[in-house]
């Protein structure tokens, strides 16, 4: 009886846990062509050969999105923000204010859908300085995901 109940509690505590993973991104922004101000997005694309063999058809949510940007040192007034795209669809779901130049991470997508064709999207803004504007780096992304 004792070995019966061990093993439940054992199969219990495995099987009640959700698996986590995560997909490294990284992309150019590219150059800004400045008349008053302009902009410049690094997207950030979940394809099904992302995830590791056997994952793909599970339901995934996300659990955090690190984050690394790059900066425009020749502009003025930069603005940058991360904005999250859930599975399938083709508008933004929501939008962080983030910084220039700065690594961290954030929580607030937490929970949404997360799957392929999911995707996310860090617009760098600008108002004048050196035109055209050019990016010191890249831009990089890390979504953390549980299944």
């Amino acid at each position: 009886m004792k070995k019966a109940l061990f093993i439940t509690l054992i199969l219990a505590s495995t099987y009640g846990h959700a698996a986590q993973d995560r997909i490294e991104k990284v992309a150019n922004p590219g150059q800004i062509n400045i008349v008053k101000d302009g902009s410049s997005v690094s997207l950030f694309y979940i394809r099904v050969s992302d995830f590791p063999k056997g994952v793909g058809s599970k339901p995934k949510k996300l659990s955090k999105i690190e984050w690394h940007t790059t900066h425009y040192p020749e502009n003025l007034n930069e603005k940058v923000e991360l904005c999250y795209y859930p599975h399938g669809s083709t508008t933004v779901e929501l939008c962080e204010n983030i910084s220039p130049n700065a690594s961290d991470h954030t929580e607030i997508f937490n929970q949404h859908v997360f799957d392929y064709y999911s995707r996310a999207m860090i617009r760098h803004k600008i108002k004048g300085g050196k035109k055209p504007g050019r990016p010191a780096g890249q831009d990089k992304i890390v979504f953390h995901y549980t299944y």
